[in-house]
This record gives C-alpha cells, structure tokens and sequence, in this order.
C-alpha cells in the first residue's frame, strides 16, 4: 500500500486539489446572480434548443462560455446555483490538472498556493460568478507557466505546443482583450531566442 502511495503520490495530491478547490468553491454557490452570469446561461439554453449567439441572441461576449456552459444547459440545468456547481468543478479540474503536469518542473509551493488565492480574491464583488474572465485567467497562467518552462529549457515539446493552442484559443475566445497579454508573453519568447542566438554566436 504504502509503495502503490508512493508511486502515484502526484495523481492523490492532484486529486485533493480538485476535492479542496470544489470544496471551498461551493461557499460561493448561492451567493447573489450577477447579469454577464446569467447572460452566458441564458445564451447556453438557447444554443442547446437549436439557436445560434448573435442571430438568435443578442450577445456581447466571445463566445466561447457560451459554447462551454452548453453541455450542462442540454442536461437540462436551469438554475443559477447547478451551473455555479458544473463550473467550479471544471475550475478545480483546471487546478488539478496544473499541479500534475507542472510540480515536476516549477515549484510545487506555488502550484497548491495558487487554488488557494484564487479562490479567496472570487470573494471580491461578483468574482464568485460564472464567466469567462476566470477561463482566460486559467489559460494566461498556464502560458505564464510554458513560458517560464522555455526561459529554462529553450525547448518547446509536442505536448506543449498543444496545451499552448489550446489555451491561446481559450483566452482569445473568452476574453479578445487576451491578444494583448498573448502578444506580451510572445514578445518575452521573441527576446528569450535573440538572446540565446547572440550568447551561440558569442561562443563560435
């Protein structure tokens, strides 16, 4: 028993951080409605009856929560207190899934604190909500954490180029505003290879 713990200790912590975040997300989950959160709700019903965002629904967000919240709307989910529930797991499986890729390569500390934090500043105004701002503040962090990866490395491995498309498209398609902070972080990368093309060059 202890040797099966051993071997798989990163997956049961992992685990716990989805058990805990789920956990402490609940606190929030009859707290009062805020209006973006019951426009991505109410833009989820109409796709899962046939309708289409923008033709059917005046929308004003991208649209990927739309797209996300779905799912749930087809299960027949109506209320405000089962989507909140739906969302915060994905949110704490989003956590879950940073601690098991990334403890082995960035500081194990930080990827248990960064739960923790998030979840205290949700408490702030309508923080606690479902909409797409916490989306592209997951994929942002977890480009933050490629980057750092590449800054050590200077490799970019297969896995990584596709956890990196899949989180530019999530940020893009969540929040447009992302651009800014995508473009910033491929800048870094740009500054990152000018530099390490200068020190190879330095040494020839």
């Amino acid at each position: 028993m202890k040797g099966w713990i051993k071997n798989h200790q990163k997956l049961i912590i992992a685990f716990f951080v989805f058990f805990l975040s789920y956990l402490f997300l609940t606190v929030y989950k009859n707290f009062p409605n805020f209006t973006d959160e019951a426009d991505n709700m109410l833009a989820a019903m109409k796709i899962a009856r046939g309708g289409s965002i923008y033709l059917d629904y005046y929308a004003h967000h991208m649209p990927l929560m739309y797209y996300v919240l779905t799912p749930f709307a087809m299960l027949g989910i109506a209320s405000t207190y089962v989507y909140r529930l739906c969302f915060y797991a994905m949110l704490s499986f989003i956590w879950a899934f940073m601690y098991y890729h990334y403890s082995d390569k960035l500081d194990k500390k930080l990827l248990l604190i960064y739960p923790i934090l998030y979840i205290a500043f949700m408490a702030n105004e309508h923080n606690y909500s479902v909409v797409s701002e916490h989306l592209q503040t997951q994929a942002l962090v977890i480009l933050l954490f490629e980057l750092i990866l590449f800054s050590k490395t200077k490799k970019i491995s297969l896995y990584s180029e596709v956890i990196i498309a899949i989180c530019v498209f999530t940020s893009v398609f969540s929040v447009f505003s992302s651009v800014i902070s995508i473009g910033v972080l491929a800048l870094v990368v740009f500054a990152i290879e000018i530099r390490e093309y200068f020190i190879k060059k330095t040494k020839v």
